[in-house]
This record gives structure tokens, C-alpha cells and sequence, in this order.
């Protein structure tokens, strides 16, 4: 059976019950005292993990925290990876959600974990100082209404960038106007907005902010995947196996938007992917994958021995 390893997006700890789940791993907390004393070392941080992960949600999503919170989630599911190593074999693919794509390429053996620091966290240091230009939110109907393609066309209409995770779940970016404007819509269609950041990532409006970005990765230390385990980016909608595919990825998620759907398609019926092991923290692309019909398993699950 091949399996893929499946790593969650920035959104993963908004929730209290998804920031504790694995917090107390002696594996998490290891990977968090490596990462606070990276960020001491080389930026002059004083930061506390744990402490952050105690904050209101709206802290840990605001613009002057979020690279801090990048951080946490790449350390969180390392920790979960290296659990899950002493008892499981390697993945035959790993994969990412937006953030999640950084932590997947360390687990490919693609970067090390401090270069992944800086990474996630110079690429949107911009962002902490820019003006209140726009924003995520989240967009979430039924099933008995799912977002149809006259829909997509609104969104792509009045210039709002989708990721869409399955076809009642969305992540929507854009400019002030075009979300007001979302709103409205929504409340035609008996959506249900919520609000995720207040900048708009993956959309062509964060290009500005992306200096850093375009700066730092090409000069990014890189090496070819660990052999027996492939890499698939849900932003550019295929396998990777070039240094220059994982350079180019790492500015095109903080531009384009992903789509989830055509990644779970394309893995299962392509490369022959048969079971899901969610990294997490968040459960969120467990019930989408579950939605689509496929076998998934939780870290927290197969490291507490609950799977038959």
C-alpha cells in the first residue's frame, strides 16, 4: 500500500484542540527548543512556543505574529514526523497544504529544519510590517450547495484568488473591495464566511511584500529528495523531483493559489497513493480527504497504537 504524508496549512492552529493535540510530545518539544535557539541565534529572538500557543487565535493570525507562528507549525510537525520515524518506515510521498509544503520538504530531506525556519519566516517578514491592504477568509457552504463553476467564475470576476480545498470549502484572498463584496454574495447563497488573516495570501497581491522571498530562495541550500520518497506540491499541480521545481514552489505559495481537490485526485489515481497519514495539526484536510472516498489515518492515532 503506498502512502503519503499529508502536512496542514498556516490555518492549522486556529483551533485550541488542534495547537494541544501533540504539544506535549517530548519529540515536538525537542523540535521546539532547536527552533527557539535557530531564531535566537541568528535573528535575536527571544521566543517561547509554548507560550504562543496559549495566545487567542486572533494573536497568533495577526500580521506582526504570524511568521512566529510559520514557525511553530513547521516545528510541531517535525516533531510528528520524528515520532512517527521510530515506528513507521518512510513515506512513499510526501505532500503539502500551503505552509505545510515547507515541513514536507524537510522531511524529503530536500532542506534541513533551519534553512525551513528562514525560509517560512523571512518569506513573510514583510507582510508583519504592511499596511491592511486586504485578507483570507474562509468560505464554507453544504453539500446539498456545493461552490459550482459559475461560482469560480464570480471569484475570478472580481479578482478574489481561490484555493479550493474541496467544493464546500474554500480559501479566498483578496483586496478589501472584492471581499466586501464576497460578503454580499454570500449571504445570497447562505455561505458562511469567516475571516483567516488579514493579508491576502496566495494572490498576486502579496507580490509586493515578497522581496525577501525572491532574495533569499535562490540562495537556498538544497538537495534531491532522500531516495524512496517522491514529492508532490499542490501549488504547482505535480511531482517535483528538480532543486529549481522546489525554488520555484517556495515563492509560488506565497503567490498563486492551490487547489486540494486536483492534488488528492492526481495522487490517487496517478500515482497509486491507497492511504493518507494526516501530520496535522488540524484535522481540516482529513475531512476533506475523507469526503473524496479515501483511507486516512491520524498521527496522533497511529502514535497512541488506536489504528487496527
Amino acid at each position: 500500500m503506498s502512502t503519503a504524508f499529508v502536512f496542514a496549512p498556516l490555518s492549522s492552529v486556529l483551533r485550541p484542540q488542534d495547537r494541544f493535540r501533540y504539544r506535549c510530545l517530548e519529540e515536538v518539544q525537542a523540535r521546539f527548543a532547536q527552533a527557539e535557539g535557530i531564531l535566537k541565534e541568528y535573528r535575536g529572538l527571544q521566543v517561547h512556543f509554548d507560550s504562543l500557543l496559549d495566545q487567542p487565535t486572533a494573536q497568533l493570525c495577526a500580521r506582526a505574529h504570524v511568521n512566529l507562528t510559520a514557525g511553530l507549525i513547521i516545528a510541531m510537525q517535525m516533531g510528528v514526523v520524528d515520532r512517527l520515524g521510530k515506528s513507521l518506515a518512510k513515506p512513499a510521498w510526501v505532500v503539502g497544504c500551503s505552509l505545510g509544503d515547507v515541513a514536507r520538504t524537510v522531511t524529503a530531506g530536500v532542506c534541513t529544519f533551519d534553512t525551513a525556519l528562514h525560509v517560512a519566516m523571512m518569506s513573510i517578514a514583510d507582510v508583519e510590517q504592511a499596511e491592511p491592504i486586504g485578507g483570507n477568509v474562509v468560505v464554507m457552504t453544504t453539500s446539498r450547495r456545493p461552490i459550482d463553476a459559475d461560482d469560480l467564475a464570480w471569484f475570478k470576476d472580481v479578482d478574489l484568488a481561490v484555493s479550493q480545498l474541496s467544493d464546500r470549502l474554500l480559501n479566498v484572498a483578496g483586496l478589501v473591495r472584492p471581499l466586501q463584496l464576497l460578503r454580499e454574495r454570500a449571504a445570497q447563497r447562505h455561505w458562511r464566511v469567516s475571516s483567516l488573516f488579514d493579508f491576502p495570501l496566495h494572490s498576486r497581491h502579496v507580490a509586493e511584500f515578497a522581496h525577501n522571498a525572491k532574495e533569499l530562495i535562490p540562495l537556498l541550500p538544497l538537495q534531491a529528495p532522500d531516495s524512496g520518497i517522491r514529492v508532490y506540491s499542490s501549488v504547482l499541480n505535480r511531482e517535483m523531483k528538480q532543486l529549481q521545481d522546489f525554488r520555484e514552489e517556495f515563492v509560488s505559495w506565497l503567490l498563486r493559489p492551490h487547489n486540494w481537490m486536483e492534488t488528492v485526485r492526481d495522487l490517487v489515481e496517478n500515482h497509486g497513493i491507497r492511504q493518507f497519514v494526516n501530520i496535522g495539526p488540524c484535522r481540516t484536510l482529513s475531512r476533506v480527504l475523507i469526503e473524496m472516498g479515501q483511507d486516512v489515518v491520524e498521527s496522533d492515532h497511529l502514535i497512541n497504537g488506536n489504528v487496527a
